[in-house]
């Protein structure tokens, strides 16, 4: 794996895994600066800039961004400055609803700092925004324009910044998706699905036995039990006659029906990935 996705992750964890001010703050000290998938901003930033890194980073396997955060240039680093007041995730939500899609899945976590234990970091606020991946959902328009951002477009990280998805980030999308979906995420083989799908269908009968004629009637214990009422039913009249009709609980559609709508699927898919249909 790329060295720099080992670090993306190894602070996303931080912060996903443990959002605890602790946990952020190790965060903060432990952090190298900017990468593929970790943005700083030093406040809230303009909603179609902060849309269109929402979505670069939804395209490209998740991230973070950080506000509270400033960048020194000239120093080539980065303070934690903090923020003057928190913003509501759902005014978040609600700014950039129009552009970025419902689909996109995010968090805004707050970590805010009150304890002269925490040293320079107290009086501080910072917000997190975790952007989530989802590669089953790929790719991500752009739902509508604004500030630094079009309409209906892929929009992919490369290095820190946003840009337009290429026709093979594109390619890469789909086919992340692809392997995705026919990913099979338990422990057990589509043999071993298809054996407990048999099983399941044979618990249900697919007929029940009714009685569709009676004959000598006889009571008691004797007429409970129904072999024997059948035979001296015979002796002493015509037995009773029964018929197998349909179950109305066993499913309208049969174990092999089902497996032959399945290879149907399976082909009209291949066909699709082929571009035969």
């Amino acid at each position: 794996m790329n060295e720099k996705y080992q670090i993306k992750d190894r602070f996303f964890d931080l912060i996903t895994q443990n959002p605890s001010r602790d946990g952020f703050l190790s965060f903060l000290k432990g952090s190298c600066g900017e990468l593929n998938n970790i943005d700083f901003k030093k406040t809230w930033i303009e909603k179609g800039k902060l849309a269109k890194i929402i979505l670069s980073m939804a395209n490209s396997g998740g991230g973070l961004i950080i506000i509270g955060v400033e960048e020194d240039k000239k120093e080539d680093r980065f303070i934690p400055s903090g923020i003057e007041k928190l913003k509501d995730a759902s005014v978040v939500e609600n700014e950039i609803a129009k552009i970025v899609p419902r689909n996109v899945d995010y968090d805004v976590l707050d970590f805010v700092y009150d304890s002269e234990i925490y040293g320079e970091y107290n009086n501080k606020k910072f917000q997190v925004i975790v952007v989530n991946d989802t590669p089953e959902r790929l790719p991500f328009f752009s739902q509508n324009e604004s500030t630094d951002i079009e309409k209906d477009v892929v929009y992919v990280r490369r290095g820190t910044s946003c840009v337009k998805a290429s026709d093979r980030d594109f390619e890469r999308l789909i086919q992340r998706r692809i392997e995705n979906i026919f990913k099979d995420s338990s422990d057990i083989s589509l043999k071993e699905h298809f054996e407990q799908l048999q099983f399941l269908y044979d618990q249900i009968p697919k007929t029940k036995r009714i009685l569709v004629r009676r004959g000598t009637q006889l009571s008691g214990a004797v007429a409970s039990l129904s072999l024997l009422s059948e035979r001296m039913a015979g002796m002493f009249g015509e037995p009773d006659v029964y018929e197998d009709v349909p179950n109305e609980n066993y499913p309208s559609e049969n174990y092999e029906e089902f497996l032959v709508r399945m290879i149907n699927l399976k082909k009209l898919k291949i066909e699709r990935l082929l571009d035969l249909k």
